[in-house]
């Protein structure tokens, strides 16, 4: 192992099935050609890509978590999708152990100047093939890579129906 490279705790199978501990957002809209594009914003502690994701709350759905982390980590607000449109895993280290992740689909309306964390985040709105590049999750990376083809968002403004 290179001086540079963390070891990793072995995930069970039992990590990757079980309930999801946290929820997260893909947040799309149309861009001025009328391709879909996909917001990632920076990590807090480590700086890398992400997509808004969080904890849930008392008495909060999974799909208003979701839609409650976009608010707070990104600036967005819009109509989620009150399905899961899939689940990664990851590992948190400051808890040492493995994450699970509910994402569902946000439909961005609005992007706020001002949110609770402006002042720790980064912003990048990208394509969804292209933003896949950019995450180091692999269930994450694939979900976002397929977004389009899966049907799970449009493909271009010129197709969208009723997302």
């Amino acid at each position: 192992m290179a001086p540079t490279e963390t070891r990793l705790p072995e995930m069970t199978e039992k990590r990757a099935t079980e309930k999801p501990q946290q929820c997260g957002a893909v947040c799309w809209r149309f861009d001025e050609a009328g391709d879909v594009s996909v917001l990632l914003i920076t990590s807090r502690r480590t700086g890398r890509w992400v997509i808004p994701k969080g904890n849930l709350k008392k008495r909060e759905t999974r799909h208003e978590c979701a839609r409650r982390e976009a608010y707070e980590e990104a600036g967005v607000m819009g109509k989620v999708g009150k399905k899961a449109i899939g689940r990664y895993v990851y590992f948190k280290p400051e808890l040492q152990q493995w994450v699970t992740v509910a994402v569902y689909t946000l439909h961005v309306s609005k992007e706020a100047e001002q949110f609770p964390e402006v002042d720790i985040r980064q912003r990048r709105w990208l394509p969804p093939q292209e933003a896949a590049t950019y995450l180091e999750e692999p269930d994450l990376r694939a979900l976002c890579a397929t977004l389009s083809q899966s049907g799970r968002l449009p493909t271009s403004k010129a197709n969208h129906t009723s997302y």
